[in-house]
């Protein structure tokens, strides 16, 4: 709330849980609007609520971020997304800026990390999102809101919400951009020393995929494999295409520029993905005290 207050922005703020008290006094000085709800819809059933209790209030809006509390942000030493985000808007003001661009796999289909921005799930994720004046104020945008049917299953409200958000934009012919482009992420990794390249493979954080992290502890184990620095390359590249920029390497998302962020779910999905992002916030101690306190799944 105080780097979005200290950005510029009223924080508008939807809770998809009962608060307590306390939570409640604490966040109040922080925010200009504050309501609950049910937790139904995931993030984009607060968004919905949000939008459609905005209303007409959109078209009078400079610029409306969405974002939630699946990431700490800001975090490390470079620019966080939404100061980018700033950057770009005062440059050439696009009218959706998110933070990670993606398609369902991870990479477009001549295979690098550039997507192909004219793919049917070219999307940008949800949990960072900013849209100018040429969106909020097209007449659509708030009928599209309403229009979002909700739903508590995962996937539908990915390709309902999150997918679909951006798919309308780019329909309706607004301009968008990114304030981290992938297709930048296997020239910087070729950069990095040997060494420096290897022990990102014990960082990696793949939190839903039982299959894949058995297949990066098979390569740590196989000595001839792990000193290959090729084969660690394509290792490395393979994780994140397939976990998603997002969560794979928190050690690098933390501390790159356009990103400045840090995802929670893996500190309760997976022991190994709990410790790496420890590991990833222990120049941050506030988050990290913070970060210690949400356990594991049972």
């Amino acid at each position: 709330m105080r780097h979005l207050i200290a950005m510029g922005y009223a924080p508008l703020v939807v809770s998809n849980l009962p608060l307590t008290e306390g939570g409640r006094a604490s966040l109040l000085p922080l925010v200009w609007q504050l309501a609950e709800r049910r937790n139904f819809g995931f993030d984009i059933g607060g968004y919905r609520a949000a939008i459609l209790w905005l209303g007409q209030r959109l078209a009078g809006l400079e610029r409306l971020v969405l974002t939630n509390d699946s990431i700490w942000f800001p975090t490390g030493d470079r620019p966080d997304w939404l100061s980018v985000a700033a950057r770009i808007d005062s440059s050439h003001a696009p009218s959706l800026i998110g933070a990670v661009p993606g398609i369902s796999d991870g990479r477009s289909r001549d295979g690098s990390f550039r997507p192909d921005q004219g793919a049917g799930d070219f999307h940008y994720c949800s949990f960072a999102l900013s849209f100018g004046p040429a969106i909020l104020r097209d007449a659509d945008f708030l009928p599209f809101w309403r229009r979002l049917r909700l739903t508590d299953r995962k996937v539908e409200i990915v390709q309902r919400g999150e997918v679909a958000t951006s798919q309308w934009a780019i329909r309706r012919g607004h301009d968008h951009a990114s304030t981290w482009d992938p297709g930048v992420l296997p020239q910087q990794l070729m950069a990095l020393r040997d060494s420096q390249l290897r022990s990102l493979v014990s960082e990696l954080v793949i939190p839903e995929d039982a299959g894949l992290r058995a297949a990066r502890d098979a390569f740590l184990a196989d000595r001839a494999a792990s000193s290959d620095a090729g084969a660690v390359l394509r290792l490395v590249l393979d994780v994140i295409a397939r976990t998603g920029a997002a969560y794979a390497l928190p050690c690098w998302t933390m501390r790159a520029e356009g990103l400045g962020f840090i995802k929670k779910s893996p500190l309760r999905l997976d022991a190994t993905g709990r410790a790496a992002t420890l590991r990833a916030l222990e120049s941050e101690p506030e988050l990290l005290a913070e970060a210690e306190k949400i356990r594991l799944r049972e």
